[in-house]
């Protein structure tokens, strides 16, 4: 069946990505919902630490994780997009539920990993991304990889926060350039740790800084200035403030 992936059974790349776009831009879809995309950070590593078998069996666990999120949600797909990379199609779904259902999907396969033997270094990431219709399809997934790529070279195991649709009310443009303009970006540091509790080493993680207020996690930001195409500005501030 060319719409199913032959390990894990979950729909493929060209499949899942053909229904997305049609949530975003058929007439009958729905006003929107949430997107939620997992790697596993090192799939390479992985494989070198356990074998083509075990790596399998660990691929079809997640995604067996997936589908079963999936299973309980109306209209609902779960996907391997490439390798360790798979992702699941909430419509309708808030963004709290999604947060919900993407803490419980940590949960199981932070499990399934210390199970497998695996150690903190072999991570996965989470992103989950709300979206409206009528939404650019190659926006969103822009959206989704930023949120990605920051939780990477976060805390391994650490869960991406939801994200904020673009016209939810705040004018990015101008918040990011207020941050550009007043060293607004923060680096915070953040111990990690092994699983029996040895301090490894600390990992620097970006936050916005936001007057009377809590700053913004990287997750939040990130992907709105991926759209805005201020990601390189952010780079060369980091740089110069080193």
């Amino acid at each position: 069946d060319a719409s199913s992936d032959p390990l894990t059974a979950l729909a493929t790349r060209r499949y899942f990505l053909g229904r997305l776009h049609a949530e975003l831009h058929e007439a009958d879809a729905g006003e929107g919902g949430v997107l939620l995309l997992l790697r596993l950070s090192d799939l390479r590593a992985i494989n070198e630490a356990l074998g083509q078998a075990a790596t399998d069996a660990l691929l079809c666990a997640t995604g067996e994780g997936l589908a079963h999120a999936a299973a309980g949600q109306a209209e609902a797909l779960a996907g391997r997009l490439a390798g360790g990379e798979f992702a699941l199609l909430l419509p309708n779904m808030a963004p709290a539920a999604a947060q919900a259902l993407a803490s419980e999907l940590a949960a199981s396969l932070t499990v399934a990993l210390r199970q497998a033997g695996l150690d903190f270094q072999h991570a996965f990431t989470l992103a989950a991304l709300p979206y409206q219709h009528d939404e650019d399809m190659a926006a969103l997934l822009r959206r989704a990889e930023a949120a990605l790529a920051q939780a990477t070279a976060g805390v391994p195991l650490m869960l991406a926060a939801v994200g904020t649709p673009a016209s939810a009310g705040r004018d990015w443009r101008a918040t990011l350039e207020w941050a550009l303009s007043h060293e607004g970006f923060l680096l915070q540091a953040f111990p990690v740790q092994d699983m029996n509790g040895r301090a490894l080493h600390e990992e620097l993680v970006l936050r916005l800084a936001q007057p009377g207020s809590e700053p913004l996690t990287a997750a939040s930001f990130l992907p709105e200035a991926a759209r805005l195409g201020l990601l390189g500005a952010i780079d060369r501030d980091r740089l110069a403030a080193a």
